[in-house]
């Protein structure tokens, strides 16, 4: 609310705090990449969709449902624990 009061821009597009990050992350991923359907995927997509338009940059996606990231060309699989 403060940065609303001092007149800067905020994106109309929140991130909520989502495991799937912290997930993606650990495994040298996006949340998009991790699982490009997820609720997370569909949030950093639209925040995108927000800054093209902020930038002047809109209409350069593919389509308005254009994931951020593409996906990997092999399937990230999470690593397999090893047993003594």
């Amino acid at each position: 609310e403060a940065l609303r009061f001092g007149g800067l821009p905020l994106a109309s597009v929140g991130l909520r705090s989502r495991a799937i990050y912290q997930t993606a992350i650990a495994h040298g991923a996006s949340a998009a990449e991790w699982d490009p359907h997820s609720v997370a995927a569909r949030e950093i997509a639209a925040l995108w969709r927000d800054l093209e338009r902020r930038l002047g940059l809109a209409g350069e996606s593919e389509s308005p449902e254009a994931p951020v990231f593409r996906p990997r060309t092999r399937p990230l699989v999470a690593p397999q624990h090893e047993h003594a």
